[in-house]
């Protein structure tokens, strides 16, 4: 049996809220689409006590902490700035939506109706909500985030299910079987210009955005080559629909999947009967390739009983988590808030005057301002700027720890490479400030740094009289004469110092 076919046959039993070992009350969880970021924790729902409730994980499959003790949860959903949950409650006998802030405190009811509700999903810019309702149908529907504006999207007598809205708020992914069999859609979030993406005789369903947008994962239980028996499996697509690719290939369930916010990971769960006759699905991470499977949870339970299941994971993007950002605008002026990228934060600015004031978390400073785009910086304070936009353009502040070795942002891999090359290689050499780690261990011949840590670089010449320092050359073409240079270990890249040799000038010689 498919874990779609799960989901519709548990959901009928509802009412009466009888449980079944086979039946997972919540299916295909689909993650929110965020913006790029820094990953955090990983949210699921699991049964491992005999009731289903809101769990969360670090990606490496440590510090497991119960988030919700309520009557029943599951379907979770993080905010895109990381700090909130929605997910599916049954706190009045039925399922609904229901908010609560990332340590499971605040827990807030946002429906209150009579049917169905499930399968929340935020927009990029955390003010509305996209869900399913079941009335007759299971239909699309989106609301504010406090509850307010219901508005159905989907009006066909199909089950239209596991809404995911696009990293830049133009479109709503969904499944519908509208065509006899479950297959991917989109949508604009009125409802309208509704587009088909895959289109075979088996089903498709539990889509999910890459951070970026460009790519689409979901569950198909097609029969390939690769897939025989039709399996449901895990496969990306282009956001058009082109270039379906398979990414996991075993004989036993696989679903659930959901990117981490920085795009290079997918979490997913696999049903898990090695143990039979206990078994249990289990919370998996992989490469965003398909690659380095890595499986996380390990609880099974005898079949016939309740208790094995780790389901509905989502990944928690880090963005706007060390600041706080106070924006004043006068006149018409207007501010957009653009991609928030490890621990930094870029406002793309129309033309007018801002002043602009952030105040870092504890642990963290904000290091300078960078203006681009026509920016007149009248203040440069360094947590107060006021700046006036002569033209489109934005104004980033680079936050950092206040010291190297401070707090670490959690990731699956917490090193940044930054490869050193001098040029040309017999003119000097490079040294940094802290050195080189690789783990836990200092490591010269390595050239990884901790994630988000102050490096300072500097380039020495092998022979001064010889050779002299001209400038260092950065990714996408930046250069600076800064000798040391100081920067934050964000991303992988390389700094290259660039020598030349001294011009000898010969003293004119004297006649007698």
């Amino acid at each position: 049996m498919s874990d779609l076919t799960t989901k519709i046959i548990f959901t009928i039993f509802l009412s009466s809220l009888t449980l079944s070992y086979l039946y997972t009350p919540f299916g295909c969880q689909v993650a929110s689409a965020v913006f790029p970021g820094v990953n955090g924790r990983i949210v699921f729902y699991s049964d491992r006590d005999g009731y289903w409730r809101l769990y969360s994980i670090n990606p490496d499959g440590s510090d497991l902490t119960q988030l919700t003790h309520g009557r029943m949860d599951g379907e979770p959903a993080w905010s895109p700035d990381g700090s909130r949950i929605v997910f599916t409650g049954w706190d009045d006998g039925d399922p609904e939506i229901y908010m609560i802030d990332q340590d499971g405190s605040n827990r807030v009811q946002l429906t209150f109706n009579s049917v169905w509700d499930g399968e929340a999903s935020w927009s990029p810019d955390g003010r509305r909500i996209v869900y399913t309702s079941w009335n007759e149908t299971i239909a699309v529907h989106i609301m504010n985030l406090d509850g307010s504006n219901r508005i159905r999207l989907t009006r066909t007598l199909a089950h239209e299910q596991h809404p995911s809205w696009s990293p830049d708020g133009s479109l709503i992914v969904f499944s519908s079987n509208r065509d006899g069999d479950y297959e991917i859609y989109v949508m604009t979030p009125d409802g309208r210009e509704i587009r088909k993406l895959t289109d075979n005789t088996e089903d498709d369903y539990s889509p999910s955005w890459s951070p970026d947008g460009r790519k689409i994962v979901f569950v198909s239980n097609r029969v390939t080559k690769t897939n025989p028996e039709g399996d449901p499996e895990i496969f990306s697509m282009d956001f058009d629909g082109g270039n379906v690719t398979q990414l996991t290939f075993n004989s036993v369930d696989d679903g659930d999947p959901s990117f981490s916010p920085d795009g290079r990971k997918i979490a997913f769960t696999r049903r898990d009967v090695e143990g039979w006759p206990f078994v249990g699905w289990q919370l998996c991470i992989m490469d965003s390739d398909g690659s380095n499977q890595v499986q996380l949870t390990d609880t099974r339970a005898i079949i016939g009983s309740r208790g094995g299941s780790n389901r509905g994971p989502d990944w928690q993007p880090l963005r706007n988590r060390y600041y706080n950002v106070n924006l004043v605008s006068t006149g018409r002026s207007k501010v957009i808030f653009g991609n928030t990228t490890y621990g930094n934060i870029t406002l793309s600015m129309k033309p007018g005057t801002y002043k602009v004031r952030l105040e870092a978390q504890p642990g963290f400073e904000l290091t300078r301002w960078e203006t681009t785009g026509g920016v007149s910086v009248m203040r440069p304070d360094m947590s107060e700027t006021a700046c006036t936009v002569l033209g489109d353009g934005s104004l980033k502040a680079v936050v950092a720890p206040i010291k190297a070795g401070g707090p670490i942002i959690p990731t699956i891999w917490p090193w940044v490479r930054i490869d050193q090359i001098v040029y040309p290689p017999e003119a000097g050499s490079i040294s940094s400030s802290p050195e080189p780690t690789y783990g836990l261990i200092t490591n010269p011949w390595a050239t990884n740094y901790r994630y988000n840590t102050s490096v300072t670089f500097t380039a020495t010449p092998k022979d001064s009289r010889v050779w002299e320092f001209v400038e260092w050359e950065l990714p996408g073409g930046l250069k600076t004469v800064d000798n040391p240079l100081r920067i934050v270990a964000l991303r992988d890249g390389y700094v290259k110092a660039i020598f030349r040799t001294r011009t000898v000038v010969e003293a004119p010689s004297q006649s007698d």
